[in-house]
């Protein structure tokens, strides 16, 4: 009598449980980091902005500056995972996911509690943070 065939079944269903444990370390590990400068285009109450953003600090909270043509302003970030969120000294705050290591996007609410709009933010490749060297009376508020 001939022995018994071995199935494999249970050697690929060992394999694909290591490729799935495997995939999730990789997922878990990802660290997302905010800190430099990004490249931000808000759409609010039927109007697009672009500004830069140089977000400094530790990995999980910090500080940013905003910068258009020539106003700048100041707030407050913190990341959680793949969450981010930030808010300008005036009360408007962003808040989005990283899409990848360097893009995130997601929703805006304006310090008046009423606009609203979406962001997409992009790591920016040179520093484009310059210090405010005019008034702000008169410019374009970005926050």
């Amino acid at each position: 009598m001939p022995a018994p065939k071995k199935s494999i079944l249970p050697y690929v269903l060992i394999g694909v449980g290591v490729v799935a444990v495997a995939a999730v370390l990789v997922v878990l590990k990802t660290s997302y980091a905010i800190r430099g400068d990004w490249n931000v285009s808000r759409t609010a109450a039927g109007s697009t902005y672009e500004f830069t953003v140089n977000f400094s600090g530790e990995k999980a909270s910090g500080t940013f500056e905003a910068e258009q043509s020539g106003n700048l302003l100041n707030g407050t970030y913190t990341v959680d995972g793949k969450n981010v969120e930030w808010t300008f000294e005036s009360g408007s705050k962003y808040t989005g996911t990283f899409t990848d290591k360097d893009a995130m996007s997601g929703s805006y609410l304006k310090f008046d509690g009423t606009t609203t709009g979406t962001w997409t933010a992009a790591r920016a490749t040179t520093a484009a943070v310059h210090p405010l060297t005019q008034s702000l009376n008169g410019k374009q508020d970005i926050d």
